[in-house]
């Protein structure tokens, strides 16, 4: 989805037949993922425009069996779908169903060449040395498992950030929509427009984040095609939800 390799049907550009051509920000596709670890939702991306969604779990070790995603794409229109969907025929995904232009199924079983088996006492070691990774950063015991974060409190060196502002409330206009975002009681800041937030998050001139009963989420932008809006990162709770939060 992210480039198309050599000449398309019906495309007289002789140099498209020479590199890789890669779409435009408008053909960006709304895209959704919720990857679940034995039947319990683990982690979820979108809906967002984007030419492709990856998500990481750190902290949770899982093998193949244990792990589906459900997927949802919006297609750009009828003919798209209909393209998108003689693609995927045959194969025998799970839920598939059509809302519109949006598609959506499962991957639950891989359909990659099988590999040659690997002799039992191979794996059992390979399993036991990603057990003790996991257990060994699980015990550093850092409050979220954000890598952009994580990743500069692991080598000791501050995020590339002026602020970390923890967002206590929110005030919503009369539709529900959020307006501002708030700081605790002894706060240095707020409240704040969503607009200068977005602006300070986008310039990583601040950095934004919920925490309620240890359960620490960062306040993203989404941009949908309604237009960008705030949010923090699924998870598996909601109580750290901005819309969750209490008034200010």
């Amino acid at each position: 989805m992210d480039a198309t390799v050599g000449r398309g049907p019906g495309d007289g550009v002789p140099s498209h037949n020479l590199f890789y051509d890669c779409a435009a920000d408008a053909d960006k596709l709304e895209l959704s993922a919720t990857l679940h670890r034995d039947g319990a939702p683990l982690l979820t991306r979108g809906p967002e425009l984007h030419w492709w969604l990856t998500g990481f779990k750190w902290r949770v070790l899982s093998d193949r069996s244990q792990l589906s995603v459900d997927v949802a794409i919006t297609l750009k229109n009828g003919e798209m779908r209909d393209a998108f969907l003689t693609g995927v025929d045959g194969r025998p995904y799970p839920n598939l169903q059509v809302n519109g232009t949006t598609v959506s199924f499962t991957f639950a079983e891989p359909f990659a060449v099988p590999q040659p088996p690997r002799p039992a006492p191979a794996l059992e070691l390979v399993e036991a040395a990603n057990q003790a990774v996991v257990n060994t950063y699980n015990a550093m015991g850092f409050p979220t498992n954000d890598p952009n974060v994580v990743e500069a409190e692991f080598l000791g060196v501050k995020p590339s950030v002026g602020k970390l502002r923890q967002v206590f409330g929110t005030r919503k206009d009369a539709a529900g929509d959020i307006t501002h975002l708030c700081g605790g009681p002894d706060a240095d800041w707020g409240p704040v427009p969503v607009a200068d937030a977005m602006t300070q998050i986008r310039s990583r001139a601040v950095i934004y984040f919920t925490n309620v009963d240890g359960a620490a989420s960062y306040v993203r932008i989404i941009d949908s095609a309604a237009g960008a809006y705030l949010r923090t990162g699924r998870d598996v709770t909601q109580a750290n939800n901005l819309d969750a939060l209490p008034a200010c």
